[in-house]
């Protein structure tokens, strides 16, 4: 193995972020102090943030972290999906839960989980991506929910969050690109309802942002590129970071297509929603999780 360690180290500081992220669902519950404390705890535990932490509510599928001042509150029932990531010297780990406050959809959850371990156990050196497209889907279906299709795994590189390769929920012929040894991936089951369509869509809102790479020498983003590097960040961090005021820099970014923003991901057919994920290392004959649980 040539992978970095540190790539190790992150993992195991987000999969402690997360346990304590975890704990913190319970109805009534500030979303804004979830987030919070994860973050905190990643920084306590000598990691930093990857990206903002998520805490998206049943159709809201991702991308959904507290903006500013956010009065936002778990509600009594329905799915929480916890999303958090940490780095050390820019080698990334990407970790998700779900947890049902409803009985009704512990079983919606349950195969979001069930989905990554049976894909986990096909990654390795050699792979073809579809293979493990498909094995997340057929989990899914057997368990008569539906995958979401457009949302996916990614590979990681140093830096590097989303890092070229996706790893679909579903296979396509698009993706016979098979797995390296050495390579570092995130897989990440997202499962609908019947109710739902299988898709997401942006809404209106985003509250995380990222400098586009390709304009990152560019004058206008040099304090962002400074304080954040090349991972996303949240509107919140800017207030704190650099006042309220810069709020409408960061607006003014996105329109010139300085910045990117990440919109927040709803259901379109407004099913719930769970989420599982890990970050792996691809070993030979293996898949090593960074992010185990303990």
């Amino acid at each position: 193995m040539v992978v970095n360690k540190l790539y190790f180290k992150a993992g195991e500081i987000a999969s402690k972020a997360l346990k304590e992220g975890i704990k913190l669902v319970k109805p009534g519950a500030s979303l804004l102090s979830i987030c919070e404390t994860i973050e905190n705890r990643i920084l306590n535990l000598g990691g930093r943030c990857a990206f903002p932490a998520n805490i998206s509510v049943n159709q809201i599928a991702a991308h959904y972290t507290s903006p500013p001042e956010d009065t936002a509150k778990i509600p009594e029932k329905g799915v929480v999906k916890v999303d958090c990531g940490a780095h050390v010297d820019g080698y990334l780990s990407d970790t998700a839960k779900s947890v049902a406050l409803n009985p009704e959809y512990e079983p919606l959850v349950e195969t979001a989980e069930k989905a990554l371990n049976s894909a986990i156990k096909w990654v390795r050196s050699g792979v073809k991506i579809s293979k493990i497209s498909a094995v997340i889907a057929q989990t899914i279906k057997k368990q008569d929910f539906k995958p979401v299709e457009n949302l996916t795994g990614h590979e990681m590189k140093r830096w590097n969050l989303h890092a070229g390769l996706s790893i679909p929920n579903i296979p396509s012929l698009s993706t016979n690109t098979k797995l390296r040894e050495n390579m570092v991936i995130a897989i990440e089951p997202f499962v609908t309802t019947k109710k739902g369509r299988g898709r997401v869509e942006a809404g209106k809102n985003a509250y995380i942002y990222k400098v586009d790479n390709k304009r990152r020498r560019d004058p206008s983003v040099k304090n962002f590129v400074e304080k954040y590097k090349t991972l996303p960040f949240a509107s919140r961090w800017v207030v704190k970071d650099f006042g309220k005021p810069a709020l409408n820099e960061v607006k003014k970014l996105v329109e010139k297509g300085v910045l990117i923003s990440y919109p927040v991901l709803k259901e379109i057919g407004r099913g719930i929603v769970a989420q599982a994920e890990h970050t792996l290392v691809i070993d030979k004959n293996k898949a090593l999780v960074t992010t185990k649980r303990t």
